[in-house]
């Protein structure tokens, strides 16, 4: 009786490592996760930088101010013209700076406004796939059969143990007893 109830376990214990194994859940395969590009760089020196990182304003003022200077020694008319062309050249200087820097903050507007809608664009596709791929995992979800295997399992157990238990005789003197050979015999003086 001993050998079937520990061949009975035995098997009920491959059982049950057998149903660990085979009745887990598919694994599930994930995307790597969205990465946006970087910004393009801020324009590391503008035109302007040429000329000491002075502004437009001081420019325009050193112009001016060169232009008095040298209008207050100019005695003839000729001398006026000259100062004047030395002028309009310096103060269309400050405007062709100006310009290209505008040009070039403009040109690096546009590049990080092509990057942000290529972004967003590769943002919503990533999230179309991210939607795709829980909708497919929804789909093929099944939920874990081990827990509910390894109670059926126990309860199988549990039985095997209730059927397979020896069990105790009762004593000679109890009334309607069967004599037992295996039984202990009661003690003198004890009936």
């Amino acid at each position: 009786m001993t050998l079937t109830r520990k061949v009975g376990f035995g098997v009920i214990a491959a059982g049950a490592v057998a149903a660990f194994f085979l009745l887990a859940p598919p694994s599930i395969e994930v995307t790597e996760a969205y990465q946006p590009p970087l910004f393009a760089a801020e324009p590391s020196s503008f035109a302007s930088d040429a000329y000491e990182n002075r502004g437009y304003r001081e420019l325009v003022l050193a112009a001016l101010d060169d232009a008095e200077a040298n209008e207050s020694r100019a005695d003839s008319a000729p001398q006026q013209q000259v100062v004047n062309g030395w002028v309009a050249r310096d103060l269309l200087a400050v405007l062709g700076l100006a310009a290209d820097d505008t040009v070039l903050t403009n040109t690096v507007i546009a590049e990080n406004t092509q990057i942000i809608a290529i972004s967003n664009t590769e943002m919503l596709l990533a999230l179309a796939a991210l939607s795709d791929q829980q909708a497919a995992i929804a789909k093929n979800t099944t939920h874990d059969q081990r827990v509910p295997a390894m109670l059926a399992l126990g309860l199988v157990a549990l039985a095997w143990w209730a059927v397979t238990e020896p069990t105790l005789r009762p004593a000679i003197d109890a009334p309607g007893a069967v004599p037992n050979d295996d039984a202990p015999s009661p003690r003198q003086g004890e009936v």
